[in-house]
């Protein structure tokens, strides 16, 4: 597998914090990765989740299209999360870029004991969409071409339904490598470089 984390400079849209990207043709690497990840985040004070001490946030940037996935009906899915790991998981409200492959933050603070349950679970959602034709496109995306995109309303239930969307661009070829790829995570992590995360990313 591969990480690569972005330059000082270069940074999610809307923050100063740089995107850590994962990519494994195994999904127990990249599960793997995460946890080395997580510990590093639990000894960082600049991951501290104001007014609250003890617990750590992340970000996770997602695909727009995983989102729903992620809260269920009616937040069936996301609640049940919360309630298992103690985590508070907050999704942005506004995606960059248009379609099921634009970016969403999704932030996730708790204690370190659920905490890795939580972002866990969130990476597993974006892998889940590995096979789809706009997959490969969203997972190898620069924050330079996020900037260049515009701010997209969420999608709405009507519009992510479908098992394959189809692209308004020709489909990518993709990369082996990026077939279990997981985890733009963008958070805190300051005293790491402001580093985030890459099946989603840190906010």
């Amino acid at each position: 597998g591969k990480m690569h984390m972005t330059e000082p400079d270069d940074v999610y849209p809307g923050t100063d914090q740089q995107v850590v990207t994962l990519e494994s043709q195994k999904w127990e690497n990249i599960a793997a990765a995460m946890k080395h990840i997580l510990a590093m985040v639990n000894n960082c004070s600049e991951c501290i989740m104001p007014g609250h001490e003890e617990e750590r946030r992340v970000a996770v940037v997602m695909p727009s299209r995983s989102i729903s996935a992620l809260i269920g009906v009616k937040g069936a899915n996301v609640k049940e999360l919360q309630q298992r790991t103690g985590c508070h998981i907050h999704v942005d409200d506004v995606a960059i870029g248009h379609g099921p492959g634009g970016d969403r933050a999704v932030n996730v603070n708790g204690l370190p004991a659920g905490l890795g349950d939580a972002v866990l679970r969130t990476v597993d959602v974006v892998q889940e969409s590995h096979d789809q034709v706009w997959f490969a496109k969203w997972a190898a995306r620069t924050n330079g071409e996020r900037m260049d995109q515009e701010q997209a309303p969420p999608l709405r239930g009507g519009q992510i339904n479908s098992k394959k969307e189809e692209s308004p661009d020709p489909p990518t070829p993709m990369n082996p490598m990026m077939a279990a790829m997981m985890g733009n995570m963008m958070g805190g992590m300051m005293g790491m470089g402001g580093m985030g995360m890459g099946m989603g990313g840190m906010g």
